[in-house]
């Protein structure tokens, strides 16, 4: 499991097409598709996904597991060669055009009962978009403390996915 800040599991924040969204946490998509070769995405990270197009929330999670990483061609030999992998030939056109591509195996895809919009994060962190593609949260980021930790405590799974998440602020609620 790879230990990003303080020894927690890194945390990277995903923007995603809200259909692949509702798929990977129907547990259907098995492995999300990017451009790059994504060299900072790590096995055992915690991926959060934030739906964009018309839902603009945060929807979800999954575990990162297998990163496969090389050309368009090789990610998609790899993810094919894979049984159910749920990724139609739409992804496929996607990473053609790229030098590189990483295909991002989803484990333990969680869907939460509260999803946060972007107006209510707007509220809390004025000017705050989401990323293009993906982004690292680092130890501190207001998005972390402010919007994610408050949320995974709500959904009862703060513990779970930090692992030694400090008593203290545990013991604040």
């Amino acid at each position: 499991m790879h230990r990003g800040f303080a020894g927690v599991r890194r945390i990277i924040l995903f923007s995603i097409r809200p259909e692949y969204a509702r798929a990977i946490l129907a547990g259907i998509k098995k492995f999300e598709l990017r451009r790059g070769s994504a060299l900072n995405i790590q096995p055992g990270s915690i991926a959060v996904l934030y739906a964009s197009g018309k839902v603009k929330r945060i929807v979800g999670h999954f575990t990162v597991g297998k990163v496969f990483r090389g050309s368009p061609a090789y990610v998609w030999r790899i993810v094919t060669s894979k049984k159910e992998y749920g990724i139609g030939v739409d992804a496929k056109k996607y990473i053609e055009g790229s030098t590189s591509a990483a295909a991002i195996e989803v484990l333990n895809p969680h869907a939460y009962t509260s999803r946060i919009s972007l107006n209510e994060i707007r509220m809390i962190l004025p000017g705050w978009n989401p990323p293009l593609s993906y982004t690292i949260l680092n130890e501190g980021d207001p998005f972390v403390e402010i919007i994610l930790k408050p949320l995974w405590r709500k959904e009862g799974i703060l513990e779970k996915l930090l692992g030694h998440e400090n008593q203290a602020s545990k013991n604040m609620d």
